[in-house]
């Protein structure tokens, strides 16, 4: 997004021997969609600053190009900053551990249906109380929305599972201080047996 004194860089990494061309696609939440054409030359790195090309918007996010690349986001908010890897591909399912709705954070969902045709999403929070009911969500094709969660009695930590009978796109926010400071996350396709964390902080 970009309002709000809010700024959004896309980040491309070129790890091959040869350039590559391709376009970044921003899709506004207003029904707009603007382009901005990219050349990374090889072994380099190209930001594209959104602001410059969606001043004032809310939209999403598609990257093509004619050969690999690695991409990241980074969102620049209130006093603090989110970064994050894009996604190779949607998915009818997305899966979130981590969420908390209490008097310092709330967390956000932005789903975004890419495809030509209506969306019909699901959206089950699990507290530590058990399920909790479905929030059923219509999505128009090529769109995108942004809902705040809720948790039992309105307080307490949540996790989530989104599904959809088209392929989209999932990211979980958390935000504290009024949304000046936060997080985002675009979640998991699938569960697995293990994970693995390359960090992790305990020190005083």
């Amino acid at each position: 997004r970009t309002i709000d004194d809010t700024e959004t860089r896309i980040v491309l990494f070129n790890p091959n021997e040869s350039s590559v061309n391709g376009r970044v696609v921003f899709n506004t939440t207003d029904g707009r969609t603007s382009q901005q054409a990219i050349r990374v030359d090889p072994f380099s790195r190209l930001t594209v600053w959104a602001n410059d090309v969606v001043p004032d918007s809310e939209f999403s996010i598609k990257v093509d190009a004619d050969d690999t690349l690695y991409v990241e986001r980074t969102v620049l908010f209130g006093h603090d900053a989110s970064t994050l890897a894009a996604v190779r591909s949607p998915s009818t399912t997305w899966y979130f551990a981590e969420g908390s709705v209490d008097d310092v954070y709330e967390t956000v969902l932005v789903i975004t249906n890419p495809e030509m045709r209506p969306a019909q999403v699901s959206i089950r929070t699990f507290s530590e109380l058990g399920p909790q009911p479905e929030l059923p969500v219509t999505l128009p094709e090529n769109s995108h929305v942004s809902l705040r969660l809720s948790s039992p009695g309105g307080n307490g930590d949540i996790s989530t599972i989104v599904t959809a009978d088209v392929p989209v796109l999932v990211e979980r926010g958390m935000y504290f201080d009024k949304g000046r400071g936060g997080d985002a996350n675009a979640g998991t396709k699938a569960p697995s047996r293990v994970w693995y964390f390359a960090e992790g902080d305990s020190r005083g």
